[in-house]
């Protein structure tokens, strides 16, 4: 009788155990299908751009700042008659005889030789750049055709209105032979040929005639010539002229006479 107890004890415990047995493996199985690894994402940021990538292959670049900025910027500008051809030579003499070599290329954008430089300097530290732009500055401000721009972009669309421009019919300077009832002064008029004729550059004339007695008017732009040579020229020009009573001189003038 007792044996038959302890039998049906062992296989009431074995059931048991089973059943626990079970109950256990299926929540370990449970818990570990539910468990999620979370989504990773890995960010690289460098001076150029910044990249962004995620487990899902997706990618994302955005471009750094754009900046078109240039340390120094000059451009030689014209107001009718052609750009200050003298600084323009001294400014490119001053560049390319700079201690240390520094790169441009000339940008031409207009019709009577107007020239843009524009100079990263990349090749100076920041105390050889201010000292470069300090010394160029010296060398421009003789001229009244230059404009300067420090960090600044290189466009001339930008730049201030051009100052005191002159208007198409307005000539650098006008000289008038005129008579007094016996004609003009006929040994001041040749005189003043042979100066135009004999200038180390050549000067562009044509004499207008307009009176009955001779009266000629000499209507010159001198745009063959620097705003400083035109100075020496008006100056030489007046010396020459004033020994006579008979010639009206006037500079920046128009041409009445001329049709």
């Amino acid at each position: 009788m007792k044996t038959i107890f302890h039998f049906h004890l062992i296989i009431i415990s074995s059931i048991l155990l089973s059943v626990d047995s079970c109950k256990s493996k299926k929540s370990t199985t449970t818990d570990s299908s539910t468990y999620t690894t979370p989504q990773q994402t890995t960010t690289t940021t460098s001076s150029s751009s910044t990249t962004t990538t995620n487990t899902a292959g997706t990618t994302t670049i955005s471009p750094a700042p754009k900046d078109d900025n240039v340390r120094f910027v000059v451009s030689f500008y014209s107001k009718g008659e052609g750009i200050d051809e003298k600084i323009n030579n001294e400014f490119v003499k001053f560049l390319d005889s700079y201690p240390k070599k520094t790169s441009y290329a000339p940008k031409h954008w207009g019709r009577e030789g107007e020239t843009d430089y524009c100079l990263a300097l990349t090749e100076l530290s920041s105390a050889e750049q201010i000292e470069f732009v300090k010394k160029a500055n010296e060398l421009l401000i003789k001229s009244k055709l230059v404009h300067q721009k420090e960090n600044a972009q290189c466009e001339h669309a930008n730049w201030p209105p051009l100052p005191n421009t002159e208007k198409e019919d307005t000539y650098r300077l006008v000289v008038q032979f005129y008579s007094k009832g016996e004609g003009i002064d006929n040994k001041a008029n040749e005189a003043f040929v042979k100066f135009l004729d004999s200038n180390s550059k050549k000067i562009a004339y044509e004499p207008t005639h307009w009176g009955r007695e001779g009266e000629i008017d000499y209507c010159l732009k001198l745009s063959e010539l620097s705003p400083l040579e035109q100075d020496e020229f008006v100056k030489k020009a007046k010396d020459l002229l004033v020994k006579s009573s008979l010639v009206h001189v006037n500079e920046s003038a128009k041409c009445v006479h001329k049709h």
